[in-house]
């Protein structure tokens, strides 16, 4: 599982639910349209648990941006409620991905949606030798 491959499945969600709506995962320039998404990668974390296992963790921030002509927040509000019933799970290139935690604010117009994941996986699975024979020699002493 990849930072990418998350971002592209949460893309796509938004992508499904919002399909006029332009969903930026980069840098974008000013002049962007509106309304739009954009979202950003916050952090990732990882650290090997018992044996060959990792836990990994990674946080994303959607940001919503209305459009202009919007005056009001409950356009921003109504969106966090949407957003909130879409993100139980994100599908992934190698999998479904349940969302650990989410979590909105609005600042300044502007609506921040927070998304947290925690997932496991081995580490090394193929580069670990299998033990095919044993040779036991058993002496009584």
């Amino acid at each position: 599982m990849t930072i990418l491959q998350i971002r592209n499945g949460i893309s796509a969600k938004l992508d499904g639910l919002y399909p006029d709506i332009p969903v930026y995962g980069e840098e974008v320039a000013q002049g962007m349209e509106r309304p739009a998404f954009f979202i950003i990668a916050k952090s990732s974390s990882g650290t090997k648990e018992l044996n060959r296992r990792q836990r990994a963790g990674a946080e994303f921030e959607i940001q919503y941006f209305p459009s202009e002509s919007a005056s009001q927040n409950s356009e921003l509000y109504t969106v966090g409620d949407a957003l909130y019933e879409l993100f139980r799970y994100v599908d992934t290139e190698d999998g479904v991905l349940r969302v650990k935690g989410a979590r909105y604010e609005v600042k300044e117009g502007i609506l921040y949606f927070y998304l947290s994941f925690v997932w496991f996986s081995l580490i090394g699975a193929d580069d670990v030798p299998q033990v095919t024979d044993i040779n036991m020699e058993v002496s009584n002493g």
